[in-house]
Parts: structure tokens; C-alpha cells; sequence
């Protein structure tokens, strides 16, 4: 049961949600009315808050298919831009694009998020930001304006961060076995690769993996052997780090007659929980030097704590962090390093790659928000202040905080593809967030950034 003031005219509602139905009642003239009535609603908790600033009060109805939020008022306040995205074009020009209804937009940039100032207007949902300084983060955030309404300029849009620099480019294709392709570009990677597709290799397909060799390049391993002679790759629908677009290219490189495969290399890995990596390789494994702990290196510090071969496949083994560091969709990557593992004696007994093939980057991002948490939760902040991180997130997301009373506290995105974002436990003021409950919301996007999922949780602090 919750009181809120629904449509704005000073006298609160009472919202009644009871398992599975969900009631709010209006007081006219001293005569309790129905204002609303709903049936499987599938929830005893009640969120009401201005999700998107547009000065009405939202109702959240939880049923077996999604979240559904709901307005009584008609807003007088101007629609707050939303989905904002931008990618550096050239050293010197990043690109900005959003959605909204309403036009003419402010645009608002500064080299910090907190500091935004105006820099000019747009009637279009896009624009082009130039003369900047290369190399450098810069910070936007977009307010409309619509003069038919009381009040006219909206609340700005969630703040993002573009990094200005010189888009990467795919700098050479090399052959390094009969099954491997090295493709090296000139800007830093991302560390996962969801889309086989955009390496199609004439007459052979896509490869079988794609895992990054290092920063700077992905390693293609295929099925079957390459042909000998000169082959073509078509390269296209990839970004940089930054999400600048990769130019598509097609490129040509050399399969040597008679190369053979004399390198043992991993050829692909999952991650299969926090805590568990199966990782497989080109050959068998050599058992005694793949159980050795101490030939797995992590980066920034973590460990294994035991790796068994998988008794059907010798190719594969699991590397078990049990009692140590999770991995993987938490907002944090970490780099595996194998060294001093061999192959089997019955393909040569082949020390292991000391480049590509030998580095795993752990980090990765979630299908859908079933699976989202906070840690740590509780969150306690100290004299130095603390972190959370929000993790098991999609590729693309946005996540709202709000405090018991339906007021929003704070915004996090998470846009590099890592599976986590880290929220600083600051609201919008730049003051800590006060002990208490806080509700979160986090939306899953598409490339295009429209809405595709929701989810609503909590996180407690403690001071």
C-alpha cells in the first residue's frame, strides 16, 4: 500500500497492490472512487516514480510478461531526449544521434560530466561536433524545447562519454597456420566478438572462433585447412573500442603451399560461470602440464584454483577460480595468460603459443537482464567513499537509481560491452547517497538503441 500524488493536483492517491490484483483509489467530494483496476499483477511492492522527467508520476505494474508503467496526468513538461550515442568520425569530429519528438534541441558538452555547458542547437536528431582536440574524452547530454508547453525546455538527457581519435582501420591479414588467420588494426579492439559474420573468407564461410590475440587484432580460427595461394577476406560491421565504425575492407593475403600446422594455440574459450573458464585448444593436451595451476596467469591479480581435462575431449580443460576472483560479465576485464602447457605427445608434444593463441581477455556481456545483480550489496560507503558495480548487464544499457520516495538519484550506462558498469554511490548533487534501500532499473537496448527489456531491483547502503 503506497500514497503518491498521481495527476498533480496536490491530493495523494492510495495504490494498493494485492497479490494478484492491483487497486488505486481517489478520494472525490469525500466518496472513495476506482481509478484503476488491473489483475495479474505479479508483485506486493509498489514503484512510483518521474522515469522520464517529464513532470508526471509513473505507476510500475509487474506482470508475467514485463514491467508496465503507467501515467494519469497528461505531462505539461517537455519530453527529456533519450538514447543518446555518439562515435568519433575523425580525430576531430564526433557524431551524435538521439530519439526525441520535439525539436529544437540543445546540445551540451564538457571534458567532465558534471560540468556541461551549451555549445549549440540541432532541428534534426542528430549532430556533428567539430574542431576538437584529439585523443581527448569529451561529455554530451541533450535538452528539447517545445514552446507550446508551460514548461518548455526539458531536463537533460542521460550524459555519455566519446572518445575523439582517429577511427581504426584494418591494417593487414596474415596467415598463421592452415586454419588461422592474424586480421590487425590500427585502433585498440573490443575485447568480445559476438558477430562471426563480419569476417566471411571467399569459398571457405566464417570462422568457426574469433578470439583477440591482442589489443590490436583478432585471431580467426576455421575448421578446415585454408587453400593454398592467394585468399580474400571481406571484413565489415565492426566498431573500435570506442564504437567508431570499422570501414568495411576486402582484403587479400597469402596461404604458403605446404605451411604446416606446427602451433598450439587456443582456439576458443567460454566463460561458463564467474567462476568456471573451458577453454580449448587446436590439440590434445599434455594432462600433467595443463593441471599445473601456476601456468595460468591473470592480469590484474587472480588464480586458479585447480584445471581439470575433460575426460571425452582432450582438447578441452576447465580452469576453476573457486574460492577466488569472478570473471566475466562484472565490469571488469581480466587477462589470461597460458604458458608451459603442451600438447600431447601423440601430436608432437608442442609448447604453446607466447602470443596469439596463448591470451584469453575475460570479459563478456549477458543475452538478457534475467540474471543482473548488484555487488557488493549492501554497499558500504566509508571515508573514502566506495563503488558498486552492476553486473551480468547486456552490451548496451541503461540504468536508472532511485531513492523510496520515487525521486531518481543518479544514471549509469554501460556501452563498452563488458557486462558491468560502476556507479560511484553519488546522486545527481555529487553527494554520497544517504544509508537506505535504493531501486534500480535497468533497460536492455539494441545497436539501435531502442528499448527491448526491463528489469527493477534493489541495493541497500549503509554509512
Amino acid at each position: 500500500m503506497r500514497f503518491a500524488d498521481l495527476d498533480n493536483d496536490s491530493i495523494d492517491e492510495l495504490i494498493v497492490f494485492m497479490f494478484p490484483y492491483s487497486y488505486i483509489f481517489k478520494n472525490v467530494a469525500g466518496i472513495n472512487k476506482v481509478i484503476s483496476y488491473k489483475e495479474n499483477i505479479n508483485s506486493n511492492s509498489i514503484f512510483v516514480g518521474d522515469i522520464n522527467l517529464n513532470g508526471v508520476t509513473e505507476v510500475a505494474f509487474p506482470t508475467s510478461e514485463a514491467i508496465e508503467f503507467y501515467e494519469f496526468e497528461i505531462s505539461t513538461i517537455t519530453s527529456t531526449p533519450y538514447n543518446l550515442t555518439g562515435y568519433s568520425v575523425d580525430s576531430t569530429r564526433i557524431h551524435l544521434k538521439w530519439s526525441g519528438n520535439v525539436d529544437p534541441y540543445f546540445i551540451y558538452r564538457g571534458t567532465d560530466p558534471v560540468n556541461l555547458v551549451l555549445i549549440d542547437s540541432s532541428f534534426t536528431n542528430e549532430f556533428t561536433d567539430q574542431q576538437l582536440s584529439t585523443n581527448t574524452f569529451y561529455y554530451y547530454g541533450i535538452k528539447a524545447f517545445d514552446p507550446i508547453n508551460p514548461t518548455p525546455l526539458s531536463s537533460l538527457s542521460s550524459v555519455i562519454e566519446v572518445y575523439s581519435h582517429t577511427p581504426g582501420k584494418v591494417q593487414n591479414v596474415i596467415a598463421t597456420s592452415s586454419t588461422t588467420v592474424l586480421v590487425n588494426f590500427t585502433e585498440k579492439m573490443n575485447n568480445t566478438i559476438e558477430n562471426l559474420q563480419a569476417f566471411n573468407l571467399q569459398n571457405v564461410g566464417i570462422p568457426n572462433s574469433v578470439a583477440p590475440a591482442n589489443q590490436y587484432a583478432y585471431l580467426l580460427t576455421f575448421r578446415e585447412n585454408l587453400p593454398e595461394g592467394e585468399n580474400q577476406i571481406t571484413i565489415q560491421n565492426l566498431k573500435d573500442l570506442y564504437g567508431s565504425p570499422i570501414p568495411s575492407k576486402i582484403d587479400t593475403f597469402m596461404v604458403e603451399p605446404g605451411i604446416e600446422q606446427q602451433e598450439f594455440f587456443v582456439s576458443s574459450f567460454k566463460i561458463e560461470n564467474p567462476y568456471l573458464i573451458k577453454v580449448e585448444f587446436n590439440f590434445e593436451v599434455d594432462e600433467a602440464s595443463a593441471v599445473n595451476t601456476s601456468n595460468y596467469i591473470f592480469d590484474p591479480d587472480n588464480r586458479a584454483s585447480s584445471v581439470a581435462v575433460d575426460e571425452t575431449n582432450k582438447n578441452i580443460i576447465y580452469v576453476n577460480l573457486k574460492g577466488q576472483k569472478p570473471v566475466g560479465s562484472i565490469g571488469r576485464e581480466y587477462v589470461l595468460q597460458i604458458k608451459d602447457v603442451y600438447s600431447s605427445m601423440e601430436s608432437g608434444s608442442i609448447k604453446i603459443n607466447s602470443g596469439a593463441g596463448s591470451f584469453l581477455v575475460l570479459t563478456g556481456f549477458a543475452s538478457d537482464l534475467s540474471d543482473v545483480y548488484v555487488y557488493p550489496n549492501p554497499a558500504a560507503i566509508g571515508t573514502g567513499g566506495s563503488n558498486i558495480t552492476f553486473a551480468n548487464l547486456p552490451q548496451l544499457a541503461s540504468i536508472s537509481i532511485w531513492n523510496l520516495d520515487g525521486i531518481k538519484v543518479a544514471e549509469v550506462e554501460e556501452t563498452d560491452g563488458n557486462g558491468g558498469a560502476q556507479y560511484n554511490l553519488k546522486d545527481l548533487s555529487g553527494d554520497y547517497l544517504s544509508s537506505g534501500v535504493y531501486i534500480y532499473r535497468v533497460i536492455m537496448l539494441d545497436e539501435s538503441n531502442n528499448e527491448k527489456d526491463e528489469k527493477i531491483g534493489k541495493f541497500a547502503v549503509v554509512r
